[in-house]
């Protein structure tokens, strides 16, 4: 799943701003896929739809956890997430 996001980076199919949110769902695979924590697929789920109806301008309700288009409430529950996880991310 890495591969393919590098993959819509390299090619500027993902707008720069939303690159942040990229980085961070790549972190969050990586301690996924090492600790074996559902939660992270949690997390890149609601960063995605974050994205989705941010970027496509839907008239949804969104879960506040993506950066983009000036962020969301709940962004800071990915980062400490992330902070608390860093044993297991680029090993």
């Amino acid at each position: 799943m890495i591969e393919q996001m590098n993959h819509l980076e390299s090619r500027a199919v993902v707008p720069f701003d939303m690159t942040f949110d990229f980085d961070r769902m790549k972190q969050l695979i990586q301690i996924g896929m090492k600790n074996h924590d559902a939660t992270t697929a949690i997390y890149i789920h609601r960063i995605l739809q974050d994205l989705d109806v941010e970027y496509n301008h839907y008239e949804q309700s969104k879960y506040g956890f993506s950066n983009y288009d000036k962020g969301g409430a709940n962004q800071q529950t990915v980062d400490q997430y992330i902070e608390g996880h860093k044993e297991f991310l680029n090993q």
